[in-house]
This record gives structure tokens, C-alpha cells and sequence, in this order.
């Protein structure tokens, strides 16, 4: 009796198990995203205008899908009017590239952090952002609230 009963106990474990697993599948191939090329080019002149304004230090920039991400540094007591030049940086971009362009801005060191990885991803893969990388562009792009 006790032998049947823990067969039936790993039975309902494999059917449990797989079922998960096929559900998570699902999920994966419903956010299936093709490989998207970045405009390095774009990138690298919002990088050069944002590196321009003399409070900047450092300055990371992504563009891609009619997004341009940037992520800068602020040191010293340029931080105090923070405000002030996240919004003289956003005009600066504004100017440089095509209207058509969302520009999302932020000063944050973890979303600095992560959007230098993305850049270097892109630029790994040829200009080519991955769906990973697409996800992972998209989540920094929804903390920067712009």
C-alpha cells in the first residue's frame, strides 16, 4: 500500500512539474521579438552633444525602435541643480536628433549601470540588439518614468 501510494505521490509530481513548465513556455514565445538593428551612429552623436554641457562627466546613449535612452553622470555640486540639467540635456538631444525620436533621460546609477551593458551588448552583436537586450532596453526605459 505505502509502495503505490508514493508512486502515485511522484506521479502527481511529474504531471505538476510539466505542466509548469509548459506554461512558461507559452509565455516565452508570446514576447518572442526579432533582432533589431541600433543607429550607433545616432548613439554616438547623442553622446558627443550630452558630453558637450560642462556639468556631464560621463554619458552613455542607446538608440533604437524610434527610442533614444541616455544616461549620464553628475558630480560635485552640479547635482544640487540636478533638475536644471536633466532638462538642458534633454533640450540639447531634442535639437541633435529627429522629432520622431522618445527621449528618455536619467541620472540614476543603477539604470547608468545597466544601460552601459545594453550598449555594450549592441555593440558585441554588430548594432544588432538581441530580444534579451530589447527587454532588458525597454525595463531601464520604464524606470526612467520618460
Amino acid at each position: 500500500m505505502q509502495k503505490s501510494t508514493s508512486i502515485t505521490f511522484l506521479v502527481v509530481i511529474f504531471l505538476l512539474l510539466t505542466a509548469c513548465s509548459a506554461g512558461s513556455q507559452k509565455s516565452q514565445t508570446l514576447s518572442a521579438k526579432s533582432p533589431a538593428a541600433a543607429d550607433l551612429e545616432l548613439a554616438a552623436v547623442v553622446e558627443e552633444v550630452v558630453q558637450k554641457h560642462e556639468a556631464v562627466d560621463e554619458v552613455v546613449a542607446v538608440a533604437l525602435n524610434k527610442h533614444i535612452s541616455t544616461a549620464f553622470k553628475v558630480s560635485g555640486f552640479h547635482r544640487l541643480r540636478l533638475k536644471q540639467i536633466r532638462r538642458e540635456v534633454n533640450d540639447l538631444i531634442q535639437e541633435a536628433v529627429p522629432s520622431e525620436y522618445t527621449v528618455h533621460i536619467t541620472t540614476d546609477k543603477r539604470l547608468i549601470r545597466d544601460l552601459k551593458k545594453v550598449a555594450r551588448d549592441i555593440k558585441a552583436n554588430d548594432g544588432i540588439a538581441l530580444p534579451q537586450t530589447q527587454d532588458e532596453l525597454e525595463k531601464i526605459n520604464k524606470d526612467m518614468h520618460g
